[in-house]
């Protein structure tokens, strides 16, 4: 089997948004049962009072329409860095960054307590 590079590009972008609508059609449907659904069911009445459940509801539901822009906005926004080879374009560039390992070892000592700075030179 003879697979392209761009064969694969393509192939991973449809398989990403694939699953995107799918996980935004199951949101949807659940969306729907926060609206439907305003009375505490009968299995938890007693259990919980209309003010709580009312509450819980009503915050699943901001929660949900929040994820929702949330997101298509991440999806698309990682689907034009994609286009763009922006992924690749950073990945290449801290390749570079981290070529020599003095560069690394300052990298990561900077921000530590100076015993990881000398466990990582003395190795």
């Amino acid at each position: 089997m003879d697979l392209q590079a761009e064969h694969i590009f393509w192939g991973v972008m449809a398989f990403s948004w694939i699953e995107f609508l799918w996980e935004a059609y199951l949101s949807h449907r659940q969306r729907k049962i926060y609206k439907q659904h305003t009375t505490i069911p009968k299995e938890l009445d007693g259990i919980l009072d209309a003010d709580t459940f009312t509450k819980a509801r009503l915050y699943a539901l901001d929660k949900s329409n929040f994820g929702a822009v949330q997101g298509i906005f991440s999806h698309v926004l990682s689907t034009i860095l994609m286009l763009l080879f922006a992924f690749k374009y950073l990945w290449d560039k801290s390749g570079k960054l981290f070529r020599n390992s003095e560069s690394l070892a300052h990298c990561c000592c900077s921000c530590s307590p100076p015993a990881a700075e000398y466990a990582l030179v003395a190795n």
